[in-house]
């Protein structure tokens, strides 16, 4: 078990070089790395309210509905085609 204590303590050495080395090298970028994510915070926020109204829409859509109208379209278009109108804006016509 000595070996495996001295590999260990080697492991967690090296890791805590590692870490220092990475604090020392984030460190002067820290005041950017800050202010970039207050900025994505902010825009989150944003994003988050104006997209609210979209998410409630989508929660309130009866999706087990949606998906029996889906899957009734291969029944709906093996039946004869109902006669089309269309307007002209004069008069409406009937094929």
């Amino acid at each position: 078990m000595p070996e495996k204590d001295a590999i260990d303590e080697a492991i967690n050495l090296r890791n805590q070089r590692i870490a220092e080395g990475l604090a020392q090298a984030i460190q002067k970028h820290a005041p950017h790395i800050q202010e970039s994510l207050a900025s994505f915070g902010k825009w989150l926020s944003e994003t988050s309210t104006q997209l609210a109204p979209v998410i409630s829409w989508v929660a309130s859509v009866d999706w087990k509905h949606v998906q029996e109208r889906i899957e009734g379209f291969p029944e709906a278009s093996s039946q004869p085609p109902a006669r089309a109108g269309f307007s002209t804006g004069r008069a409406d016509f009937r094929m």
